[in-house]
């Protein structure tokens, strides 16, 4: 006959105490280091962290610059927040906003604060305040944005609008080569673009804007 194991009642409560500590230690950085304030936007950039002559691969960071200090504003585990192009496209100059943040300023060690959520506070804004288009556009998709900025990102270009970030580049697919032409002649302003692709921030996946048209603004 074989022998049943029997797991004995100080193992399991062991185990449950040993689990209850882990769980106690992981939610010390939510509750202590997690806040929300109201900032006002002075100026915001992208920036390598590491030197350029370094061999390993240097991820870029955003930084926004505010009346209330510096923050930062990049992806993180402990919140699977893995969109912070989006919350960097959703800040404009001169504007406030309310935002939650995670992490502590420590100048010495050149340690900031990361904005993971953004909520706008003058309204112009919240009137045009409108949720980000992801997920899988299998075909062209029309959609109405407030472009905000526009930047050059390793080769690609980037355009931030109030409907998220997205991606211009050439695509045999729709049979589209002036890329550079297109994004010199786009400005901050309101368009009717259509998009294709994927938008996924865990894989810096981002929808191609395949058609913009500028939509004037009213007299």
């Amino acid at each position: 006959m074989k022998k049943k194991r029997i797991i004995k009642k100080e193992t399991i409560v062991s185990f449950l105490i040993v689990a209850a500590i882990l769980g106690f230690l992981l939610c010390i950085p939510y509750v202590f280091l997690t806040g929300h304030q109201e900032v006002e936007i002075l100026s915001k950039e992208r920036v390598d962290p590491k030197p350029s002559h370094s061999k390993k691969d240097s991820p870029s960071q955003y930084i926004v610059y505010t009346k209330q200090g510096p923050f930062k504003v990049t992806d993180t585990w402990w919140y699977l927040h893995f969109k912070a192009s989006n919350v960097y496209g959703e800040m404009n100059e001169g504007k406030k906003y309310d935002v939650k943040t995670f992490g502590m300023r420590i100048p010495f060690f050149t340690m900031y604060k990361n904005i993971i959520k953004v909520k706008p506070l003058d309204p112009d804004e919240i009137k045009n305040w409108v949720e980000e288009d992801g997920g899988l556009s299998l075909f062209k998709k029309w959609l109405t944005v407030n472009i905000t900025h526009k930047e050059r990102v390793d080769g690609t270009y980037m355009i931030y609008t109030n409907r998220g970030p997205f991606e211009l580049t050439d695509t045999f697919l729709f049979w589209r080569w002036n890329t550079s032409n297109v994004y010199g002649k786009i400005q901050p302003g309101t368009y009717k673009i259509s998009v294709w692709g994927w938008r996924s921030g865990y894989w810096s996946l981002y929808k191609n804007i395949i058609d913009i048209d500028p939509i004037p603004e009213p007299n």
